[in-house]
């Protein structure tokens, strides 16, 4: 169900958020939702940025005797970075949570 979600909203965004032709071809653009109105590339420029992650996986019994099911899974993770020389305290550092 998720990655039905994140498909569909990979397919809307660039009608929802205005962007050109060239900007809404999946596998060319930089990123999956776009500017943000130019938040995004203002955030980066001084040094902030958001990293959206999602594995999934899918775990069964290979071979041998027992349960011959499996299971589908996956999780979300969110980070932001900060770039410390971009935000003016040190060159070469970061931080990430």
């Amino acid at each position: 169900m998720l990655t039905s979600a994140l498909l569909l909203s990979a397919l809307v965004a660039p009608i929802a958020f205005g962007q050109s032709a060239s900007e809404a071809d999946l596998l060319t653009r930089s990123a999956l939702t776009g500017d943000w109105w130019g938040a995004r590339s203002s955030l980066a420029d001084n040094g902030v940025s958001l990293d959206l992650r999602y594995t999934s996986f899918y775990q069964g019994l290979a071979s041998g005797t027992g349960d011959k099911g499996y299971e589908y899974g996956g999780k979300m993770d969110a980070f932001i970075n900060l770039d410390s020389s971009k935000l003016g305290l040190w060159k070469g550092g970061g931080f990430r949570s």
